[in-house]
């Protein structure tokens, strides 16, 4: 069976990886001229890294990641309300880790087999043929697949191709900006500080660097430039606590990495030949930082999938089982997430206060096994 793997993102690069582990031919194309990431940072909680870990990079995390022993959750004015110990909650599944997203990138790209993956290639057009289908690139080649897996991301090609009537991106009514920059608050887990509508999150990672993220809904940061310093200042000025000196040291604004929050609602694909998988699939809210560990999770169970069962259709049938519970779970708690952080700040303050286990809990919990 030969299956074609379009997007070279996260997504994408692991399931080369899983597949290549599995000894399942693959090819993978990718838009961009290189498999170079631009990015900032990424946080990898327990599930992540296991499914990492099943991709043979344990060891490229242990040397290049930042472990994350804690999470911590302060009120606007600094008051800690929720503090969780990451190991102890996470156990077994694999340690909760941050690193800089070109690293991991890297480190998913090294692993992929030579000679398997053609870049600066976009789709020019799918026709079904027999059981698979014949594909058309940009550059005027064609190729025969049985297996076509979309891993192309947010404005999937695939989707639009072969899944027209699935959803496709729709927005969280967020801004969100990020950053890389010196740990100069000395730092160790993971920080949130959180406003009415707004965050302000800071996680170290390697080099003695943080990766910053702040977000806003949309009527407060409709007015406000893309990427600019000043514009963040004014908006998180009423933040004080372990996170506030961050404001005073932003990078100049082509360092700030500037987006609408979107997400794809999770539509089981109902093809035999084709298939989403990672942001293409189920883009989520990143206030549960799963979209990464999806994506991996993804990879590991269809290749194991493809190689263990007969045939395409039971290969499918049991990625579905078993992704598609988890992805509805974590699209139903980002938007429990999401409306506890819309509450005033007195009773969010409050119910994590008084409910932070059990929250964290209720929404992590599922992803332990």
């Amino acid at each position: 069976m030969r299956t074609l793997i379009v997007g070279g993102g996260l997504a994408g690069l692991a399931l080369a990886r899983a597949l290549g582990r599995a000894g399942l031919p693959f090819d993978l194309v990718e838009r961009a001229e290189t498999l170079r990431a631009d990015g900032t940072g990424i946080f990898l909680l327990g599930n992540a890294t296991r499914a990492l870990a099943a991709l043979g990079l344990s060891d490229v995390l242990a040397a290049r990641a930042q472990a994350c022993p804690s999470q911590s959750i302060h009120n606007r004015s600094g008051r800690l309300l929720h503090r969780l110990d990451t190991a102890r909650f996470w156990g077994a599944a694999g340690p909760c880790v941050a690193v800089s997203r070109p690293v991991l990138h890297a480190a998913l790209a090294d692993a992929v087999p030579e000679g398997r993956v053609r870049t600066g290639l976009e789709l020019a057009g799918i026709t079904p043929a027999g059981a698979g289908h014949e594909v058309r690139f940009s550059d005027g080649s064609t190729g025969r697949y049985d297996f076509v897996v979309g891993a192309d991301g947010l404005n999937s090609t695939v989707r639009s191709m072969l899944f027209p009537a699935a959803p496709g991106p729709q927005p969280l009514g967020q801004r969100c900006w990020r950053y890389v920059t010196a740990n100069t608050l000395g730092l160790d887990g993971w920080t949130v500080m959180l406003g009415k509508g707004k965050a302000l999150l800071a996680i170290p990672i390697e080099d003695g660097r943080l990766y910053v993220y702040a977000d806003a809904s949309a009527p407060q940061a409709r007015d406000l430039p893309a990427a600019a310093p000043a514009a963040l200042r004014a908006l998180f000025a009423d933040f004080a606590g372990p996170l506030a000196p961050l404001l005073d040291t932003l990078p100049p604004p082509e360092q700030i990495h500037a987006a609408d929050l979107a997400m794809v609602p999770f539509a089981p694909s109902t093809r035999d030949d084709a298939l989403l998988i990672g942001d293409a699939a189920h883009a989520s809210s990143p206030n549960m930082a799963q979209g990464a560990a999806l994506s991996f999770e993804d990879a590991v169970t269809l290749a194991a999938a493809l190689k263990e069962e007969d045939g395409l259709p039971r290969a499918l049938a049991r990625f579905h089982a078993r992704q598609g519970a988890r992805v509805r779970h974590v699209q139903k708690q980002t938007w429990a997430r999401d409306a506890l952080r819309g509450l005033p700040d007195g009773l969010r303050s409050f119910v994590l206060g008084r409910f932070g286990d059990r929250l964290y809990h209720r929404a992590f919990g599922p992803l332990l096994g």
